[in-house]
């Protein structure tokens, strides 16, 4: 499944195969354009060569890669779940992958929500603890997101270009509401926008 957000520039591709896959991309490839559909799952987690997160070169990063996560287990429902580690690439466009970091195997895998504009950040949903947590990518470094009482992960991104604050919707009465969040994930009143059934307003 690829969910095109709006006029937002990332995308976020959702593998259910054997593979159990989660990626979120900076644009699309020479050669997904070429071909007219996304890389297939298997070809970037194929990758011959994987290299340390140190070695990411970071300023490059930008349209046509990928920020992938890849679990190789199995949920319960069907059949038995299965436990196995999760790992975190950065994939170049040419297929080059970057481990950034691993989790011990788990039978309940993070989900990888967005990643920020200024491609330093992702977010993830842990579900273990049902929380949302923030990992700086250059570092590996994981802090925790509380979110307000009535806000959804579901609805949670970053605001854009940067991804320097979170965007999301809380049900009001009569319809749903767009606010603002800190990278905490705390409220900002003067950031709260007006929505319901009938209307919405863009941010930019």
């Amino acid at each position: 499944m690829l969910r095109r957000p709006g006029n937002i520039p990332n995308k976020v591709l959702i593998a259910a195969a054997a593979l159990s896959l989660t990626a979120v991309t900076a644009g699309i490839s020479p050669a997904a354009s070429a071909a007219g559909r996304p890389p297939a799952p298997e070809a970037s987690v194929a990758a011959t060569h994987v290299s340390p997160r140190a070695a990411v070169p970071w300023r490059r990063v930008g349209p046509g890669w990928v920020l992938a996560q890849y679990w190789p287990g199995r949920f319960a429902d069907p059949g038995q779940a299965k436990a196995a580690p999760v790992s975190l690439y950065l994939i170049s466009p040419a297929g080059h992958r970057y481990l950034l970091r691993r989790w011990a195997a788990t039978r309940k895998p993070l989900g990888l929500t967005d990643w920020s504009g200024d491609k330093t950040r992702a977010l993830l949903f842990n579900q273990l603890s049902g929380r949302l947590e923030q990992l700086t990518l250059a570092t590996g470094r994981v802090s925790p997101i509380s979110l307000p009482r009535q806000v959804s992960f579901f609805t949670t991104s970053y605001t854009r270009p940067a991804g320097q604050g979170l965007l999301a919707f809380r049900p009001v009465r009569g319809g749903s509401q767009l606010v603002r969040l800190s990278l905490a994930g705390r409220l900002r009143p003067r950031q709260t926008y007006k929505s319901c059934a009938r209307k919405s307003r863009a941010i930019r």
